[in-house]
């Protein structure tokens, strides 16, 4: 069971992590979050296929399994996973 004051750091956790990505400079190049801090998903989405298409896929080393690839349709099988939750 989660504590209030286990939420609030949470809450402290997703703030900090919201500053740090609308000042981020990276970010801001991507146009992909508002004033507010609202995040375009379908923008960040085609802005990360088109990079992954660009270097012929993203290499990730995940521990105990190894180095894996992902490319432009991986993103796509991920986002309408996490789409239907």
């Amino acid at each position: 069971m989660i504590t209030i004051e286990q939420l609030k750091e949470l809450q402290q956790r997703a703030d900090k992590l919201k500053q740090y990505l609308m000042n981020n400079g990276f970010v801001k190049t991507l146009c992909v979050i508002d004033s507010e801090g609202l995040v375009d998903v379908d923008r960040l989405l085609q802005d990360v296929k088109k990079q992954i298409e660009r270097k012929n896929g993203l290499p990730v080393q995940i521990p105990l399994i190894g180095k894996i690839t992902f490319h432009s349709s991986d993103v796509d099988v991920l986002y309408n996973m996490i789409a239907k939750e």
